[in-house]
């Protein structure tokens, strides 16, 4: 096996770079062979709206969307893991384990955060382009709308098997693939390059939010990418990112589910406005939970125990 640690970083981006978009055409490829075998036309279904697909037209979506987590994600991060180190995982730092305590931070954390997430949906909804611009801001809010269509279809569950798919295609293969991709793999090799872990950290989260292709949530996403980036810089896992961001998807998820949660009719409704006390003692709670994890994993031996190396 060709380690290729001794090549330069710019080589190591592209060779990162190049997996991904290898793997996403392998991915491309099996995806329509799966349609095609099951007797479906995946350019029509994806041109469709999606409030007409019927169940099992939305079931090869949902699919298809499980396929793209693996192809996208996972599969690119593994083989990056194994071309650095020769093991699929170790890269990555999911062989390293969690501190309990640290867990608990790390969910109380993502929790407190989350009013400051929501006023920041309502800035980012809030932004507009210049009127030179309005043709292309049309564009994207058309893409915004298709988007949200499609999460409102497959949010829409008829009982547990609904929700356990769901569990699966939004909570478990996005946390655990786009941890790997962009903390695991995008964020420590960016360190490595620049010797700065939180131009890395925010860099990595900047890639991590565009790359959903989704600007009137980039704002908001690329917090969260940064909080989950601080969450494997500071812990030395990729565990501690996975679980949050699980808990991020997944709890939305279940609230629809249970019905805690209402779908708006308008795929593209306007975020509901933040009270503004909700908001600082939300980032008052999120910023101390933040320093005690950091006291309890980076600024303790327990790091050094996990990791042998200063991160």
């Amino acid at each position: 096996m060709r380690n290729i640690n001794n090549d330069s970083y710019v080589l190591q981006f592209m060779y990162l770079i190049l997996i991904c978009f290898g793997c996403l055409i392998v991915g491309q490829f099996i995806s329509i062979g799966i349609a095609l075998a099951a007797g479906y036309d995946i350019t029509k279904l994806a041109g469709m709206n999606p409030s007409d697909l019927s169940r099992g037209e939305l079931q090869m979506m949902k699919m298809i969307q499980i396929l793209s987590s693996l192809f996208i994600f996972i599969i690119p991060a593994l083989i990056f893991s194994w071309l650095k180190t020769g093991n699929r995982y170790a890269y990555s730092r999911l062989l390293q384990g969690v501190k309990p305590l640290g867990v608990v931070l790390a969910t109380f954390a993502l929790l407190a955060a989350m009013p400051l997430v929501n006023w920041m949906v309502e800035i980012n909804q809030a932004m507009s382009l210049p009127a030179s611009l309005s043709s292309f801001e049309q564009v994207l809010r058309s893409m915004e709308e298709q988007t949200a269509d499609m999460i409102n279809a497959f949010l829409s569950m008829n009982g547990s098997v609904d929700l356990l798919i769901n569990m699966l295609m939004m909570a478990v293969l996005p946390a655990v693939g786009e941890e790997l991709l962009f903390r695991g793999s995008l964020q420590r090799l960016l360190r490595e390059w620049s010797k700065r872990p939180h131009l890395a950290i925010w860099l990595s989260a900047f890639i991590f939010s565009f790359i959903h292709f989704q600007f009137y949530g980039f704002l908001p996403r690329m917090v969260l990418g940064a909080l989950l980036g601080y969450l494997f810089y500071w812990g030395g896992s990729l565990w501690y990112p996975i679980i949050a961001h699980f808990l991020n998807n997944g709890l939305q998820v279940l609230a629809v589910h249970l019905g805690w949660i209402e779908l708006p009719e308008n795929a593209m409704e306007q975020a509901q406005e933040m009270p503004w006390f909700a908001v600082l003692i939300g980032t008052a709670i999120f910023g101390a939970c933040m320093y005690v994890f950091y006291q309890q994993t980076f600024k303790s031996k327990y790091h050094e125990q996990q990791l042998g190396e200063n991160l």
